[in-house]
């Protein structure tokens, strides 16, 4: 018996908590055009949840487990995704598909690329739900470096990418630098560079440093593409990043074959006098 008058004490606090919680969310002024019967309606709803809070908080109890299980599940399933490779898509989109904030970053980053000379490639869903990714792509250079401005999870970012003649890929992303999963050998063909927060500008001269260091070291040239290329251009690049993942235990199933894209080779001379023409 003193059980269960504990019990319905406990509950009756606990119902206490949320009015006085509620009243203090209603603070802000919000209600004062709540009157009358309606006021009265809402009064006399939170009388009867507190009278009936024993029986109401069991139920209460479990509606917020079962969302806290379905949320902890919902994260599993989305950073095994996230460790899982996914071949773009390259779905056509409109910028209408994007929340408001988002094309806004997208507009902005897209005005730096344009007063580089970068050309618009377009707009294109890559990856699919849980976690859709959109990218829009411009050319640069003659097809030699592309731009990628990259929307996910509500937020953008800018980044560059090239391919080398012996089929090394490099990307050089405006985000702050992170702990990469495992060292990059000559062996991976692979550069990345995390620049940091900076203005496209500085992020070009960030890229142009990395291909100038990798051109000499390896000895080889860039690969100059075609607009229609950029498909192929793309899923080269994951591949290739995503195998060293793979590598390195960071990444689970198989990831296919990186195909280098046929180009035209230049030289990073001839890159490095169009960027000072710019």
């Amino acid at each position: 018996m003193y059980w269960i008058l504990a019990y319905c004490a406990f509950s009756w606090l606990v119902g206490c908590g949320l009015w006085a919680w509620s009243n203090r969310c209603g603070d802000d002024g919000s209600d004062a055009t709540v009157m009358g019967a309606s006021a009265l309606c809402w009064h006399l709803i939170r009388v009867v949840g507190l009278l009936l809070m024993p029986v109401v908080l069991p139920v209460m109890v479990v509606w917020v487990a079962w969302r806290f299980t379905m949320c902890i599940r919902n994260q599993v399933r989305i950073m095994g995704i996230a460790r899982s490779y996914r071949e773009p898509s390259f779905r056509a989109v409109d910028s209408r598909e994007l929340e408001t904030e988002v094309v806004q970053e997208l507009d902005a980053a897209t005005t730096q690329f344009l007063q580089l000379g970068f050309r618009p490639l377009g707009d294109f869903q890559t990856k699919s739900d849980p976690i859709p990714v959109y990218n829009r792509y411009l050319s640069g250079f003659g097809g030699a470096i592309i731009g990628d401005i990259t929307a996910m999870f509500g937020e953008c970012g800018a980044g560059l990418m090239s391919v080398l003649e012996d089929g090394t890929y490099v990307e050089t992303a405006a985000a702050e630098p992170y702990s990469l999963p495992g060292e990059v050998s000559p062996a991976d063909y692979l550069s990345v560079d995390m620049a940091g927060q900076i203005p496209v500008a500085d992020l070009l001269d960030v890229h142009l440093a990395a291909l100038e260091r990798e051109t000499k070291s390896r000895k080889t040239r860039i690969l100059e593409f075609r607009d229609d290329q950029l498909q192929d251009v793309s899923i080269f690049g994951q591949r290739r990043f995503w195998t060293w993942r793979h590598r390195c235990g960071d990444a689970t199933g198989e990831v296919p074959a990186p195909v280098v894209p046929p180009g035209t080779a230049v030289d990073i001379d001839a890159i490095r006098a169009a960027s000072h023409a710019v």
